[in-house]
């Protein structure tokens, strides 16, 4: 969340641990219910939620990880744009799998059209990320300076 960055590390960790404990709630919640609904589309969704529960777990850490690092100042946040990106193909990822996921359930074709696509497209947003990331670090460093140096 790149919006956090002025946040103490404190705040950013314990709000990126609510977030992890209430999407831990919800599995728990989706599984309770899967007795209760009979539809066989929610019980697949539930599968697969259940499949690809430590992929989202991985993903959780790797962007809290981010945040964490975005949040010291500049030599110390250089390795956050690297984690994002890396987080973000994980993302990717897990699109990929649902849609193969969506594929099963009404017989469609995306998935292959989306898997051809994933060569290109997981470099370019990786790349994407990692720019914009340290294009951000950069910005902050030539731009805090001068705002400082101004007088009123």
């Amino acid at each position: 969340m790149w919006h956090d960055r002025n946040k103490p590390l404190s705040w950013i960790f314990v709000s990126r641990m609510m977030l992890i404990i209430c999407f831990l709630i919800v599995v728990v919640l989706t599984n309770i219910l899967i007795f209760y609904v009979p539809n066989p589309i929610y019980q697949s969704g539930v599968m697969f939620l259940n499949t690809n529960f430590w992929l989202f777990i991985l993903i959780a850490v790797i962007f809290l990880a981010a945040d964490l690092f975005g949040a010291f100042p500049f030599p110390l946040n250089l390795p956050a744009p690297i984690i994002r990106a890396f987080g973000s193909v994980f993302c990717i990822a897990f699109i990929l799998l649902f849609f193969q996921w969506f594929d099963t359930i009404y017989g469609t074709t995306l998935y292959q059209f989306f898997w051809l696509t994933s060569f290109i497209l997981v470099p370019i947003v990786f790349l994407i990320v990692l720019a914009s990331g340290y294009y951000e670090i950069m910005r902050k460093l030539w731009w805090q300076p001068k705002l400082d140096q101004e007088p009123e």
